[in-house]
């Protein structure tokens, strides 16, 4: 039996009509308006009808069929007939439609070209273009473009935000005008695993060296058998992951002998003496990398320490940089390249020796904790880092920790003594109020392994809230994206959050549910788990802490768990305003100085921790909440030149702002102010749903706070914000006790005035 899409392509004038389609009839002529309807009939039937009256054997004598093969066979399953799945339109520069790629279920592919009226399935005499054209033009040439050999892989990578394009009809139909459409562009093309993807890719490298800035292949690792990109792409990787694997891809130099896989008996013999070579260069590579220190973390990946000149680097097994090392050693003692199959393997065999003969160490990401003191990775080519002691602070050449850097990760400059952190407030535009605890979220920065307040600038236009975001950046943790857009879901978060110390966030105008829990995990620690690379069952496992920096014109946070981990900063409008260049320019002059200050107030910290905890627990002083914070910013004090008790002062005054925020962007928690304010006990008891009908009754106001947006809907939402807001109505006099779980009979909730709501009446 043949099927409608075998039989569309023998007709002009193609176009769809209903749940069919019109075209010419090409059994009479001259047809001017498509007169021949084609459908499908019960259980699969073929129906060609013509309006003229055309009879049905003229019709398929014409095209080319016979009658009976409109018919099913006995073999014939309704649910597997063939439909249209994806259409994919090949544009030329000034966006026209030159013609189109279709898809159909069981797959099948075939082509068309528009001719005013409808579909002509031949492609004769249209010029044709690469896939996506008018938006590889519109993108920035210091990107890469990735090759592919199909429409859905195309647009998979495009889904990850890669620039992408193909030729139509898969591998092997590459044509060298596709590769002047390319020229000036860095090209990585992206293989199919299997013999027709590597011809495909050999032909078109070889076509686009006279035209492309720069070509390279990358074969994705571990794909299955004929396995793709966007195989690759479904098993949850991302474009970080991509672009991580571009420095072990093979790049294509013009006069390169490029050799394409084939079945001939010779050219056989010749892979094999090939693979012996490989096997030869694996071995050569082992025995070069006899004398690096490897070893493991807890989560089992593996790292190599290598000796470089007068010091010692640190890289992923699997990263660039160490791929890079691989090929130096091999070119300094070969003078030839290894193949990039040699450099996998010996990294695959190095793996293993870190895994069951190294030994288990920490790595970390700029700061360091070991021995009670602390290390600063300075990022320098030289690999130095800052010992920070009780007694002071020191550069050290050779660190007694390990660290490790991501491709965003930009040097600090070498600190200097002798400065005044003073100096900051003509770079940061903060308040003589919220001096204080600015200073301590610089100093905690500089602190690992303790919960983190997340700082929020807030500010009208004008008031230098990216300026002071990124100055701030710049002293705890240079980067060379140092402020970001909010991402776009968790997962993009923690892998920021595993690439850099600090997360600053720019400009936000809202933020989601998803996003504010996210962020509080991250603040005082929290566990993310993903599918690992390239495989079915192995997890990921990230448990990271991080400063976090927040920025934007609105009060974004609302809900009160994130609030309740933040310093709130207003930012005045500026007074005076600088040009960029002068302004960053007088920074990176005065930079050393400030980051010597900063080191010179973490040592102090560092040597009155002990003393100012001591101190806290004999008086048995009530801290506000992320104590491990507020007792560092105690301590350090005075190391940033702050009058005794000044951070905590100013650290409680922030947090009642904090709270009556709270409380005022949330309408559940007004009404229960109200509620309790109206009463003329001091308690109230009574089940959620109880709760919810009082305060849900008519009340005289134009805007009643039970209709607004936020507002529980029933008991258990009910239930569930007054545990969240607990903190936040006990510091404005209100305890909230929930149900006693354990005794059926006392299962109400209790809210109940406490001792700061009378202290606030008499007042």
């Amino acid at each position: 039996m043949i099927t409608i899409e075998e039989i569309l392509p023998k007709l002009s004038n193609v176009r769809k009509n209903g749940n069919g389609y019109m075209a010419t009839c090409p059994s009479h002529k001259p047809d001017k308006r498509p007169s021949l309807k084609i459908s499908l009939g019960d259980a699969g039937t073929i129906l060609l009808f013509c309006h003229t009256g055309c009879e049905l054997d003229a019709v398929c004598a014409a095209i080319g069929v016979k009658v009976g093969e409109l018919f099913p066979t006995k073999s014939y399953k309704p649910n597997t007939k063939s439909r249209i799945v994806a259409e994919y339109d090949y544009r030329d520069e000034t966006g026209s439609l030159r013609f189109q790629v279709v898809r159909s279920e069981p797959k099948t592919f075939f082509q068309r070209r528009p001719n005013g009226n409808g579909w002509i399935y031949d492609l004769k005499g249209v010029r044709r273009v690469i896939y996506g054209l008018p938006e590889l033009l519109k993108a920035d040439k210091s990107f890469s473009v990735f090759i592919v050999e199909g429409e859905k892989d195309v647009e998979s990578l495009r889904s990850i935000g890669a620039v992408a394009t193909c030729n139509s009809g898969g591998a092997g139909k590459w044509k060298d005008q596709f590769s002047e459409s390319l020229k000036g562009y860095k090209c990585v093309i992206l293989p199919d695993n299997d013999e027709a993807g590597e011809q495909h890719a050999q032909a078109v490298s070889k076509s686009l060296l006279p035209h492309a800035e720069s070509v390279n292949i990358l074969r994705l690792p571990d794909l299955p058998d004929k396995g793709d990109v966007s195989d690759w792409i479904a098993k949850g990787n991302t474009s970080e992951d991509l672009y991580a694997l571009l420095s072990g891809a093979e790049t294509i130099n013009k006069g390169d002998e490029l050799e394409t896989p084939t079945t001939d008996k010779k050219a056989k013999s010749r892979q094999k003496a090939d693979s012996n070579s490989q096997s030869t260069q694996a071995s050569r590579l082992m025995a070069l990398a006899e004398d690096v220190e490897l070893f493991h973390t807890v989560d089992g990946e593996g790292f190599a320490t290598i000796s470089v000149n007068s010091h010692k680097e640190t890289f992923p097994l699997r990263s660039g940089d160490f791929r890079n090392w691989l090929r130096y050693q091999y070119w300094h003692e070969e003078r030839s390249v290894p193949s990039s199959q040699s450099v996998q393997d010996v990294i695959h065999g190095l793996g293993g020796k870190a895994a069951f003969e190294g030994e288990t160490r920490a790595v970390s990401l700029r700061i360091a904790e070991s021995g009670g003191n602390l290390y600063l990775d300075l990022a320098n080519d030289r690999w130095q880092c800052v010992e920070i002691t009780k007694d002071g602070w020191n550069v050290v050449d050779n660190s007694p920790v390990k660290f490790r850097r991501t491709r965003g990760t930009m040097p600090f400059p070498v600190p200097e003594r002798g400065g005044d952190i003073d100096e900051l407030r003509r770079f940061a535009n903060v308040n003589d109020e919220d001096w204080s605890l600015l200073l301590a979220w610089l100093v905690a920065a500089f602190r690992p392994n303790k919960p983190f307040p997340v700082l929020v600038l807030h500010g009208e236009q004008g008031s230098g809230k990216s300026t002071t975001a990124k100055v701030l950046r710049l002293l705890s943790d240079p980067n060379k994206s140092p402020l970001r857009s909010s991402p776009k879901d968790e997962r993009d978060l923690m892998i920021a959050a595993n690439n850099s110390w600090v997360i600053s966030l720019d400009n936000l105008s809202s933020m989601s549910v998803t996003l504010s829990d996210a962020l509080c995990r991250l603040s005082t620690g929290g566990g993310f788990s993903t599918r690992e690379l390239f495989s079915d069952g192995d997890e990921i496992l990230m448990s990271l802490m991080r400063p976090i920096i927040l920025n934007g014109i609105d009060e974004v946070i609302s809900r009160s768990d994130l609030l309740d981990r933040s310093i709130l900063l207003h930012l005045p409008r500026l007074s005076q305003r600088f040009d960029e260049t002068t302004f960053w320019s007088e920074f990176e002059a005065a930079r050393p100085r400030l980051l010597g200050s900063l080191l010179d107030a973490v040592s102090v910290a560092l040597s009155e921790i002990d003393a100012v905890t001591k101190t806290v627990r004999a008086e048995k002083m009530e801290l506000p909440r992320l104590a491990d914070f507020t007792l560092w910013g105690m301590a350090a004090e005075a190391g940033l030149g702050s009058a005794q008790g000044q951070f905590l002062d100013r650290y409680r005054g922030n947090r009642e702002a904090v709270h009556d925020l709270v409380l005022d962007c949330d309408p559940f928690a007004e009404a229960i102010t109200n509620f309790m304010d109206g009463r003329i006990a001091d308690s109230w008891k009574g089940t959620a749903s109880e709760l919810l009908e009082l305060l849900s009754r008519p009340s005289t106001s134009s805007n009643p706070l039970h209709r607004m947006k936020g507002f529980p809907m029933n008991p258990k939402s009910v239930g569930r914000r007054l545990q969240l807001l607990t903190p936040n109505l006990r510091e404005k006099g209100i305890e909230c006790v929930p149900p006693d779980r354990n005794h059926t009979r006392e299962r109400g909730w209790t809210l109940q005035r406490n001792e700061k709501w009378r202290n606030s009446e008499v007042e």
